[in-house]
């Protein structure tokens, strides 16, 4: 069945006493007569014990210097301006939130969270270098961002392998 460009087409009036269904309320599930084995929903809720954090002057000043100078270690190849202004603010930033961390128990608790080392985190630490060189290797945009100071690193890192006797260069004599 064609349609002209031009038909107009009336909406569908329904009469005046024409009420829609309403459908019955009920669960979704009805209840049996017993419950299933194991089934602990009448059981009190389990109380999640908060854990004690220490409260030391100076216990963040450490953990806290690693992960600036962490932050700007992994600026340095694309930024080093600003790598280079939060690596010489490290320190500093890390006793204020030492100060911070001593007389608020929330900055306390997410300073010790994210200062605690995890089997996880240990792990996605280990493979930074693999996704770096992968990275630095295909990623074109990458590439040009690094120009001539990435070129200048991938020769270390290959000269220094050489040097250790750990891997070959192509076209090497």
């Amino acid at each position: 069945m064609a349609f002209d460009e031009g038909e107009v087409f009336e909406p569908v009036s329904l009469p005046e006493d024409f009420i829609t269904p309403k459908p019955e309320k009920g669960p979704v599930f009805p209840k049996r007569g017993r419950k299933p084995a194991g089934d602990k929903a009448d059981a009190p809720a389990a109380v999640k014990r908060k854990v004690t954090v220490p409260n030391r002057k100076g216990q963040f000043i450490a953990p806290v210097t690693g992960i600036y100078m962490g932050i700007g270690g992994m600026l340095l190849p694309f930024d080093p301006v600003c790598a280079n202004a939060v690596l010489s603010c490290a320190e500093k930033c890390a006793i204020h939130w030492d100060e911070m961390a001593y007389t608020n128990e929330n900055v306390r608790r997410f300073l010790w969270s994210i200062t605690q080392v995890s089997a996880t985190s240990k792990l996605f630490i280990a493979h930074l270098p693999i996704l770096m060189a992968i990275m630095m290797h295909h990623v074109p945009s990458v590439q040009n961002m690094l120009g001539k100071m990435g070129e200048q690193m991938a020769e270390t890192i290959a000269n220094q392998m050489n040097a250790n006797g750990s891997g070959d260069t192509p076209n090497a004599d």
